[in-house]
């Protein structure tokens, strides 16, 4: 089958008995490895466990090692703003700025997800009915986003930036608690970097002496208003970003990355307007301050192009690209700073200030936690994404559909 897949991009006869090519041993899921292997050649290489793993694409040139690095700093800027954004959006209630920031992501991806939808309608194989997978990952994929991106909203109100990005950013213990009651023994790695972030999130949230000059005053909120709206909101933001990344990641493997992230972002919008209009005391107008839609006012406008551009650009297209050409394992490790670098720039823009001296040991252990956390996570998502890769201009579950057909 892989053959006959190269023949036709060579534009070989595939109906010649003659040719050497046309004799192809009868391919069964036992041996569709080795097919994809001899197809691919170099290009990946077998593990002791017998699965395939793609290797980062090689920088060959100046101008690539250039571009890739800018897509990497542009995630940085996208994934490392979103809180201070939210910050800056004062005067409108969590839930409904929330639902702005995903209206806005709505009609910035919609571009992208109609030049995806052209250039793929010929090759997809994706049906959108209620009980179809890809539907499925559609929902749970936006309920994540849905809770990811409400609770940053509320957080940032009742705790700090270095609270509320340091303990969101630490969702990739999540999956490793989860193992461990299933009955997963966690690896000594893994069991040293979660005592490191537990442990530092307990200092962290006894850290109660904030320096804010802008927006919210922090030392007006009480430690266990604090707590649980601040700190454990970022906590469930957390929970939220492990269903969104999970899910997403298993989307795109199945559709073209821009129509998925169009069709999550929607879902993700109808979800928080929802919970809006029930307990946000919104409405589904356009007032500039409680409307559904009012962040499409000329108030709001600037400040939310910007906002998406960033936030929107980082996250969905220079992220994905930047791990195809340094590697997931490496790009979500070096995400993982990313609540160093909102410390830092909410400083220089003079609204909060560093840390206390106990919030400070706090995230300096939690931080190395993190990013061996995140690291083995992208190193997961980097496997299961090789072992089901792109094969010409179809995707590999189609070819694997077909072969179960024909045996």
């Amino acid at each position: 089958l892989f053959r006959s897949q190269k023949m036709r991009e060579t534009n070989m006869p595939t109906n010649n008995p003659k040719s050497s090519e046309f004799n192809m041993k009868p391919i069964s899921p036992l041996n569709l490895e080795d097919y994809y292997k001899e197809w691919k050649g170099e290009e990946h290489q077998v593990q002791r466990k017998g699965t395939i793993t793609q290797k980062p694409l090689i920088h060959k040139d100046r101008k690539t090692l250039i571009l890739s690095l800018i897509l990497l700093l542009s995630a940085l800027a996208g994934n490392s703003t979103i809180g201070i954004f939210f910050l800056t959006i004062d005067e409108t209630a969590p839930l409904i700025r929330a639902a702005w920031r995903l209206l806005y992501l709505v009609i910035f991806m919609l571009p992208f997800a109609i030049l995806d939808y052209r250039w793929n309608k010929h090759n997809m194989y994706v049906t959108l009915t209620p009980n179809s997978n890809c539907m499925k990952m559609i929902l749970v994929a936006s309920f994540g986003q849905c809770l990811c991106t409400s609770c940053n909203s509320t957080s940032i109100q009742y705790t700090s930036i270095a609270h509320s990005e340091t303990i969101r950013f630490a969702f990739p213990i999540i999956p490793v608690i989860l193992r461990a009651l299933y009955g997963k023994t966690p690896s000594k790695l893994e069991k040293m970097a979660g005592l490191a972030i537990i442990v530092g999130g307990t200092i962290l949230a006894f850290d109660n002496d904030f320096t804010t000059y802008k927006y919210v005053d922090l030392n007006n909120v009480g430690f266990f208003t604090r707590l649980i709206w601040g700190d454990l909101m970022a906590v469930f933001s957390g929970v939220g970003g492990v269903f969104f990344f999970t899910y997403y990641h298993k989307l795109i493997r199945e559709m073209p990355i821009y129509l998925g992230t169009a069709y999550m972002s929607f879902a993700s919008f109808i979800m928080v307007a929802i919970v809006s209009l029930i307990f946000g005391e919104a409405n589904l107008g356009f007032n500039d301050e409680m409307g559904i839609f009012g962040g499409l006012a000329p108030k709001w406008l600037f400040i939310y192009i910007l906002f998406t551009v960033i936030t929107g650009f980082g996250a969905f297209v220079s992220a994905p690209q930047a791990a195809q050409q340094f590697g997931s394992g490496l790009v979500t490790m070096i995400m993982s700073i990313n609540p160093i670098i909102s410390i830092f720039l909410i400083k220089v823009l003079g609204w909060q200030g560093f840390p206390s001296a106990l919030g400070t040991i706090g995230i300096l252990l939690m931080l190395p936690g993190i990013m061996i956390l995140s690291h083995l996570k992208g190193e997961e998502e980097q496997a299961e994404n090789d072992l089901i890769p792109e094969i010409g201009d179809r995707t590999y579950s189609y070819y694997i559909s077909q072969v179960d057909e024909r045996s």
